[in-house]
């Protein structure tokens, strides 16, 4: 009688762990945003690309013009492209590649630093007028957007460049759509303005894309430029009083499986002990 006793409250508390471990709950992932500004800037900040170790790279505005920037913990770089008018740092990887891109009198053009070496990058599509490359990430995929020109219509897309080939890409529905940054996963992340006029963020996931705007009060037109290993993501919102960065980080709820299976052990525990107190007794 006591193993039987033994037997069947172990059982229920086995069921119970079963519970907790098996096909937790799948929820939407939610975010702390931190905001930061370069020092010495005009109090224009956009964080644009961070790798798995943190560093960001992204642009700022100063009385001389246009920088980009590469932020270490709180550290600050600045980054000028030799004699062009201005320089933006859009992506970074994981040993060091950044990706961005330059203005001068053609045009912009997309450019791949590594160590202290400059090299443009431009879209070879017919009708192609600019190109920014936005994204790196360990295996030397880029993304970033190029515009084409039909008429007098200027046309915003997408791209993803793989050894020599280029991909274009476009968030069905949208008006216009820049990729801007990509994982070692192959999680893009970037921003597409809608029917009404109206920027978001966006993460693509596989074949999903899931739209990300900012929650500050006042927070408008949302730019996802960066994205890291663990899902960290960083760009900048808009407000009256100008754009500031940001970093989005997942926070990961707990599974209601999980609590459930936990509380089901616990019960099944406490059954068994009491039924095996009293057989001993």
């Amino acid at each position: 009688m006591r193993r039987i006793t033994y037997c069947s409250g172990l059982a229920l508390a086995l069921l119970g762990l079963m519970a907790g471990v098996a096909g937790p709950t799948q929820a939407a992932p939610t975010f702390d945003f931190t905001t930061f500004d370069v020092p010495g800037g005009t109090g224009t900040t956009e964080a644009l690309g961070i790798n798995n170790t943190g560093q960001i790279v992204g642009s700022y505005g100063s009385a001389s013009g246009g920088h980009g920037f590469l932020k270490e913990g709180s550290t600050y770089t600045t980054l000028d492209v030799p004699g062009v008018f201005a320089t933006t740092a859009r992506g970074i990887n994981g040993t060091g590649q950044i990706v961005g891109e330059y203005e001068n009198g053609s045009g912009l053009h997309g450019f791949l630093k590594e160590g202290s070496t400059y090299t443009t990058l431009d879209v070879p599509f017919a009708g192609t007028v600019n190109t920014d490359a936005s994204g790196i990430n360990g295996t030397g995929q880029i993304v970033g957007r190029y515009e084409t020109v039909s008429g007098v219509h200027i046309f915003v897309h997408g791209f993803l460049k793989e050894g020599s080939t280029y991909t274009t890409l476009d968030v069905p529905g949208a008006t216009g759509t820049v990729a801007r940054g990509i994982n070692g996963t192959g999680q893009i992340v970037g921003n597409y303005v809608d029917a009404s006029g109206t920027g978001h963020g966006f993460l693509k996931d596989g074949p999903t894309y899931i739209t990300l705007d900012v929650p500050f009060a006042g927070a408008i037109d949302t730019q996802a430029y960066g994205i890291n290993g663990t899902g960290q993501i960083v760009g900048y919102y808009d407000t009256p009083s100008g754009p500031h960065g940001f970093l989005a980080t997942p926070v990961v709820p707990e599974p209601a499986s999980v609590v459930m299976g936990a509380t089901a052990v616990l019960v099944g525990l406490g059954y068994w002990w009491r039924r095996r107190v009293r057989a001993i007794a």
